[in-house]
């Protein structure tokens, strides 16, 4: 058994990478590094329902930002 992070631990540090780095890609000397490999590379197993959970949880935490629609349904 190997000793992940817990859920809110992940999800948090996944957003303050991400936070800190809105107009660049983080890299993987950044600290916080682990919750991009635990979210996209998977170097351990993570189970489907957990996934969901990240997923939804970090979603509503940091929503994405919401573009008008114009006319015709093109974005602004």
């Amino acid at each position: 058994m190997t000793n992940a992070p817990s859920l809110d631990t992940w999800i948090d540090a996944f957003i303050e990478l991400h936070a800190e780095h809105e107009t660049s890609e983080p890299n993987s000397d950044h600290p916080l590094w682990w919750a991009i490999e635990r979210t996209i590379f998977i170097l351990e197993p993570v189970d489907r329902e957990t996934m969901w959970q990240f997923v939804i949880e970090v979603l509503a935490r940091r929503p994405p930002p919401v573009r008008p629609r114009m006319p015709g349904g093109r974005t602004a």
